[in-house]
């Protein structure tokens, strides 16, 4: 009993040296980011819609595991757009011609987990690396004629999967505002993997996504 009661103290105060420890060497931060977006759509079909600066924002938390080293993850709220502009329509019907600009808005909800390597004697300067996921939540179409500025419909929305995945790459520079305060930004390259586009009778449709990122992360030390 008394060989039960040492060893239980033992834990004990191991465990509250442990905890002690990690908390003096703040593991964990906390964070919001917001920034903005660029993406292009790999397939011939689309190449001449232009890339269109969109916004992106979400949650972080990052896990330190030693000096130079951390994991990184975000859990964000994607908007991502492309746009056809002046495009001629022709109205069979009537053999009306006008021009028309085209807009797609894709929303994703983006989870990327990364590993942060940290340079230099005050590890401001970092490089990441990982993988994330992205599920689909819905896409607009959005077609105006350029002569009366009315809505019409004359593109169908794209039938867009579930999901996409692929890795990234990214830079960035860490501010240490205070002992519990800091705030990075980064630059990231998200490129998607599979096909994002559902076309069963149309295998030849091949549409990948690659979006850059330019974010601003305020982060609690904790």
């Amino acid at each position: 009993m008394k060989y039960l009661k040492l060893t239980t103290s033992f834990l004990i105060l191991l465990t509250i040296q442990t905890f002690s420890q990690e908390s003096s060497n703040r593991r964990f931060k906390i964070g919001l980011n917001l920034g903005i977006n660029q993406s292009d759509l790999k397939e011939s079909a689309l190449e001449d819609y232009d890339k269109v600066i969109s916004y992106s924002f979400g949650i972080s938390s990052e896990y330190k595991i030693n000096e130079k080293l951390s994991l990184f993850f975000n859990l964000n709220y994607d908007n991502k757009m492309m746009k056809l502009e002046n495009f001629r329509v022709i109205n069979f019907n009537n053999n009306e011609t006008y021009f028309v600009d085209n807009k797609i808005i894709f929303n994703y909800l983006n989870a990327p987990l990364n590993v942060r390597y940290y340079f230099g004697k005050r590890n401001k300067l970092f490089a990441d690396a990982g993988v994330f996921y992205n599920h689909f939540l819905n896409v607009k179409n959005k077609t105006t004629r350029k002569d009366t500025e009315e809505e019409i419909t004359a593109f169908l929305s794209p039938n867009v999967k579930k999901y996409d995945y692929g890795i990234l790459i990214g830079l960035g520079y860490m501010f240490y505002l205070n002992e519990k305060n800091c705030l990075s930004i980064f630059l990231r390259d998200e490129f998607g993997i599979p096909n994002i586009m559902d076309y069963p009778n149309n295998p030849n449709v091949n549409i990948k996504t690659n979006t850059i990122k330019l974010i601003l992360n305020w982060q609690i030390i904790i």
